[in-house]
């Protein structure tokens, strides 16, 4: 499952030569994309459309690991099975 986010990429431009720097594009991709690694590794064919039950079924599953872990890209708050470093997980 790939969740939604940007990322930069040389989009269809060449890849820089002699360390020259290139602009980057951003690209957004805005829905949740599901892919079949081992039949497509280049992830060619988006499954989400066919599959949205599994799309659920793995989204409901990450929002469990952020409530437990947290995640500050998506600004989910610090989750309750974290610790500070060098301290027992709080009961």
């Amino acid at each position: 499952l790939v969740f939604p986010h940007t990322y930069r990429s040389l989009g269809t431009q060449a890849a820089p030569l002699g360390g020259k720097p290139v602009k980057y594009e951003a690209v957004r991709i805005s829905e949740a994309e599901l892919y079949d690694l081992k039949a497509d590794p280049q992830e060619s064919k988006n499954l989400a459309s066919t599959h949205p039950e599994k799309v659920a079924e793995l989204q409901k599953y990450a929002a469990e690991m952020r409530a437990e872990l947290g995640d500050e890209l998506e600004k989910w708050p610090k989750g309750k099975g974290t610790r500070e470093a060098g301290k027992p997980l709080a009961k």
